[in-house]
C-alpha cells in the first residue's frame, strides 16, 4: 500500500514539474531575449500592451479570447522590468505609448548612452545616440513640425501640427532629448552641443534659451550624469555657467568649451564650481584669463592666453613631473597669443638644456626645441615641445616615446 501511494506522489511531482518546469523555462527565456517592438499600431492600452507581448516572444501563451494570466500586464513588475532593459531605445519609446503604466514602467529603466549629440543647423535640430540613428527635427512655414527618425539607410517622417506660437522645432527636440535622461539613474559617456554649419547667432541664442526653460522645468535635484561636456554653440558665458550647473560634478570628468567669453566674476564663479574642481579634462578653445594655476589640477589641459609668463611655463612643467602625478597619455597644450620667450623658458630649466627632436604631430620646423623631462622611480618620460606661439608636453612610455606622442596627443585620459 505505501508502495503505491509512493508511486502516486511521484507521479503527481512529475506532472506539475513538468508543467511549471516548461512555463519557468519560457519565463527565463523572456527575460533573457533582446529584441525590438515593431511599428505596431496600439488602439487601447491592453490590447497594444498585449501586442508588445506577443512580439517579445510569448505568444503561446496570448491566444484570442483566452483568459491567461501570462499577458503583458498581468505580469510581475519585476519581470517587466527584465524586459524593459534589455530593449532599445525606439522600443521603449513605443512601448512607453502603450499605456499610463508602461510609460512609468520605462521612465524607472535607466539608459547607459556612449553618447548624445545635438547639432545645429540653419533650418534643424538633429540628435544623434547611436552610430546609425539620429532624430531631425523641422519647421515648415511656420505652421507645422517635421520629425525625421533615420535608422540606418531608412527613415520615417512624421509631421506635427504647431498648437501655439511658443511650440517650435527647438522645444520639440530639447523635450526628447532630456526624455532620454530623464531617469536620475541613467548614465552618459558624452553629451556635444555643436553646430553642423554656420548659422545665425539669434538661433543658437533661442536654443540656448529653450534649452535652458526645459533644464529648469526638471525637477530640483535632477541631474545629468555625463563623463564629457562639449559645447562649440555661441553663448553667453553666463548661460553656459547655467547650462554646466545641471550636470553632476561628481560625473563630469572632461569639459571642452570653445566660442565664449568670460568675465573677471564669471570667471571666478566658474573655477569655484565642483565640476571645475573634479575635471580631469579641461579643454577652452579660446583666449582666456583664467590663471595657468587653476588648470594643475586635472590629468590634460588645454588652453589659449594673452601671455604666457616663462615661470608659468616653468611651473606647469615641475607639475607634470611630480612622481605618481599623472599617467600615462596627460597632456598639456598653452597656446599664447605673444610669441613666447623660448630662451627665458630655457632658463628656468633645472636640467641640462638638451634639444632631442621626436616625431609628433607638430610639423619639425615648427619645434624649435624638444626636450625630456625622465619622471624619478617611473617608466614615464615628459617630452615637452617649445613652438613659437605654443609649448606642449606629454608623459610618455619611456620605451614608447615616438608612438606615444601620435596616440596619446588629442586623446583623453582615462577617466574610469
Amino acid at each position: 500500500m505505501k508502495v503505491y501511494a509512493l508511486l502516486l506522489l511521484l507521479l503527481f511531482f512529475l506532472f506539475f514539474t513538468s508543467i511549471f518546469g516548461d512555463l519557468g523555462l519560457k519565463l527565463a527565456k523572456c527575460q533573457r531575449k533582446i529584441v525590438k517592438i515593431s511599428n505596431a499600431k496600439c488602439g487601447d492600452s491592453n490590447q497594444c500592451s498585449n501586442v508588445v507581448f506577443l512580439q517579445l516572444g510569448m505568444c503561446q501563451f496570448n491566444k484570442p479570447n483566452e483568459d491567461s494570466k501570462f499577458i503583458w500586464p498581468n505580469l510581475p513588475t519585476k519581470l517587466k522590468k527584465h524586459v524593459v532593459k534589455r530593449l532599445d531605445y525606439v522600443s521603449r519609446c513605443r512601448l512607453r505609448k502603450c499605456s499610463t503604466s508602461d510609460q512609468e514602467l520605462v521612465d524607472s529603466c535607466p539608459m547607459h548612452w556612449n553618447g548624445i549629440y545635438v547639432s545645429l543647423t540653419q533650418a534643424s535640430l538633429h540628435i544623434r545616440f547611436s552610430k546609425v540613428v539620429t532624430m531631425e527635427y523641422f519647421r515648415k512655414n511656420n505652421d507645422r513640425i517635421e520629425i525625421k527618425f533615420i535608422e540606418g539607410q531608412s527613415f520615417c517622417k512624421k509631421t506635427r501640427e504647431v498648437v501655439d506660437s511658443k511650440l517650435n522645432h527647438y522645444n520639440v527636440g530639447i523635450a526628447d532629448f532630456l526624455l532620454m535622461l530623464k531617469n536620475q539613474s541613467t548614465t552618459c559617456q558624452e553629451i556635444n552641443f555643436q553646430n553642423l554649419e554656420s548659422i545665425d547667432t539669434e538661433d543658437q541664442y533661442r536654443f540656448i534659451q529653450s534649452l535652458l526653460f526645459h533644464l529648469s522645468s526638471m525637477n530640483s535635484s535632477w541631474k545629468i550624469h555625463s563623463k564629457k561636456l562639449y559645447t562649440s554653440l555661441v553663448t553667453t558665458s553666463s548661460q553656459l555657467l547655467d547650462i554646466l550647473s545641471f550636470f553632476c560634478p561628481n560625473t563630469l570628468k572632461c569639459i571642452t568649451m570653445k566660442e565664449y567669453s568670460f568675465n573677471a566674476i564669471e570667471t571666478k564663479a566658474l573655477v569655484n564650481t565642483g565640476h571645475w574642481r573634479n575635471a580631469e579634462c579641461l579643454d577652452l578653445q579660446h583666449e582666456n584669463n583664467i590663471s595657468i594655476a587653476e588648470f594643475l589640477h586635472s590629468k590634460t589641459f588645454w588652453t589659449v592666453v594673452p601671455k604666457l609668463e616663462p615661470s608659468d611655463a616653468w611651473a606647469v612643467i615641475e607639475n607634470y613631473r611630480e612622481k605618481d602625478g599623472r599617467p600615462r597619455g596627460s597632456t598639456f597644450y598653452i597656446r599664447s597669443i605673444s610669441p613666447l620667450e623660448i630662451q627665458n623658458i630655457l632658463n628656468e630649466y633645472d636640467v641640462p638644456v638638451d634639444n632631442m627632436p621626436v616625431e609628433s604631430p607638430w610639423r619639425k620646423d615648427s619645434v624649435l626645441h624638444t626636450q625630456k623631462f625622465p619622471i624619478a622611480g617611473s617608466e614615464l618620460v615628459l617630452v615637452v615641445m617649445l613652438m613659437k606661439f605654443e609649448i606642449t608636453g606629454k608623459l610618455c612610455l619611456l620605451s614608447n616615446i615616438e608612438e606615444d606622442c601620435y596616440n596619446y596627443y588629442t586623446a583623453d585620459p582615462d577617466l574610469d
